[in-house]
């Protein structure tokens, strides 16, 4: 990565561009500036990797772990913050949320809310995220896709 990293510094004084081929999104995200996901031979989609992310990502995802005695009432909590939202995982003691792309609250919001509430709801951990590159490019070229 290193190497590519300096060609890639060397190639913006010089206003050239370095074009770099792989299936790896983490790698992409981290050694390029905009990123093109082909699907049968056409470009499906291209931008900045956080362009990419907001625009395909999904959603707003949100873990969260907790007490099982708790999951009614971790339920209506999720409900509250926004009603349009999908379990994406179940387990006895947590949950992953995604608030789809478009009904998505701030994630600033879910953060607050939250972290305010968690010991009283029995959450001793949680994490809000966005969609990865990984999830981008299983929605635009999957099953079920349009392009594919």
């Amino acid at each position: 990565w290193d190497v590519i990293i300096q060609a890639r510094r060397r190639s913006l004084t010089a206003k050239r561009s370095l074009i770099l081929t792989s299936h790896a999104m983490e790698e992409a995200e981290v050694l390029c500036s905009r990123i093109g996901i082909f699907c049968k031979g056409r470009m499906a989609c291209i931008g900045t990797p956080q362009r990419l992310k907001s625009d395909f990502g999904g959603g707003l995802r949100l873990l969260l772990a907790f007490d099982p005695a708790s999951m009614t009432i971790v339920r209506q909590f999720i409900s509250s913050i926004s009603p349009n939202h999908e379990i994406v995982q179940e387990f006895s003691s947590s949950l992953t949320v995604l608030f789809h792309t478009g009904q998505a609250p701030q994630a600033s919001r879910v953060f607050e809310e939250v972290s305010s509430s968690a010991k009283k709801l029995g959450i001793f951990a949680f994490s809000v995220s966005q969609g990865s590159l990984e999830d981008v490019f299983v929605r635009v070229v999957g099953p079920g896709s349009a392009q594919a």
